[in-house]
């Protein structure tokens, strides 16, 4: 695909052949046409290719910035799932109902828990600390 593009650097596309020796005029002229349709020619298939290039380059940063997006979206909801299981580990080490934990990190069915009222967090009944850094507390 980019072999326009590379002749276009090695610039070929600039060098002219000046010494047509002892030809005819008509002849000199027709070889210098020739060669300034070649380049043309040359020229607009490198312009497509640059072209191409730079929309490709173009999708590219567009798929990086979407990944960096969801990467952020992940990191927010991951940060918000540590908290929520942080959470659930502190009330059941406060009250010993670790049902609330069980359930977020897939140890119990929620739907097997017939007292539902076991699913929920008192949060009255978390210690204040809960949600500091071991080096906080």
């Amino acid at each position: 695909m980019s072999n326009a593009i590379i002749r276009l650097a090695d610039s070929n596309l600039n060098k002219e052949i000046t010494d047509f020796g002892g030809l005819s005029l008509d002849l000199k002229d027709a070889l210098a046409e020739l060669q300034t349709e070649e380049r043309k020619h040359a020229s607009k298939a490198a312009a497509k290719e640059i072209l191409d290039t730079i929309n490709l380059a173009d999708s590219r940063i567009e798929s990086y910035v979407g990944n960096i997006q969801t990467l952020r979206r992940n990191i927010e909801t991951s940060k918000s799932n540590i908290r929520e299981v942080n959470k659930a580990k502190a009330y059941g080490l406060a009250t010993n109902n670790f049902v609330p934990l069980g359930v977020l990190v897939g140890t119990v069915d929620q739907y097997s828990v017939y007292n539902k009222d076991l699913l929920k967090i008192d949060e009255s009944k978390l210690p204040a600390d809960w949600d500091k850094k071991p080096s906080e507390k």
